[in-house]
């Protein structure tokens, strides 16, 4: 029993849809491993500082960085 020109039209769009969407999922965002140079990632935490900015984690021992100074101008 012969398929219908319609139910051929539909399975080859489905099947070069999905072979499309496979492709892509493939070589989209490839995952790649950390190198072992030695790098260091800190969390992402946030320290609010009295002049009410906002330092982050930096450096190789991840401490918060120094609040900014209040300079003498400033109000």
């Amino acid at each position: 029993m012969p398929l219908s020109k319609r139910i051929k039209t539909t399975l080859f769009a489905a099947l070069t849809t999905t072979l499309f969407m496979l492709q892509g999922c493939n070589s989209a965002n490839p995952v790649t491993p950390p190198n072992d140079g030695g790098g260091i990632a800190c969390t992402q935490e946030a320290k609010q500082c009295p002049d009410g900015s906002y330092v982050g984690r930096s450096g190789p021992r991840c401490e918060f960085a120094a609040c900014p100074q209040k300079s003498k101008g400033a109000m």
